[in-house]
């Protein structure tokens, strides 16, 4: 019989623009939740941050790094971060961040991934992570987690 398990995992950042693994985060909450069989889908909750699957290696890590600097570059001008002329979608008490350059790249990710799991393991390709893409960082992330499937009883 199908059954669902949702949780919401909480990703600590540390750097402006950083890629964490939570490939074994993941994996932790399947083993946790005796999660056997089905579909987990991660959701991130956040506008300016992503999720990637691709391969955890520094060297991609670094030009996607540098790939993101030229395509939104921090010291453009940005609509988005000229106070002056916004009005929309405003922090309260003045704590606007100027992050328009961390949105554009957002575009490059995911908000969400879906991946089988098979025999409570993540059913990923030899070199693939499911990787957090952080873009505005240091901040305290979540991800909700749903697993739809079979659990042991």
């Amino acid at each position: 019989m199908l059954r669902h398990h949702s949780e919401e995992l909480v990703v600590e950042t540390s750097e402006k623009i950083q890629f964490i693994d939570i490939t074994d985060l993941l994996q932790q909450a399947i083993r946790r939740m005796k999660f056997l069989d089905g579909l987990l889908c991660a959701y991130n909750m956040h506008t300016t941050s992503g999720l990637w699957v691709n391969e955890h290696e520094r060297g991609l890590l670094e030009d996607m790094k540098k790939k993101l600097q030229i395509f939104a570059s921090d010291t453009e001008y940005y609509e988005h971060d000229d106070l002056r002329i916004r009005t929309e979608n405003l922090e309260p008490r003045g704590m606007e961040r100027k992050n328009a350059q961390s949105h554009l790249r957002s575009t490059f990710f995911s908000t969400n991934v879906s991946i089988p799991v098979h025999a409570s393991k993540l059913a990923l390709g030899r070199w693939q992570s499911v990787l957090y893409a952080e873009l505005d960082g240091p901040q305290q992330r979540k991800v909700h987690l749903v697993m739809i499937g079979t659990f042991e009883d």
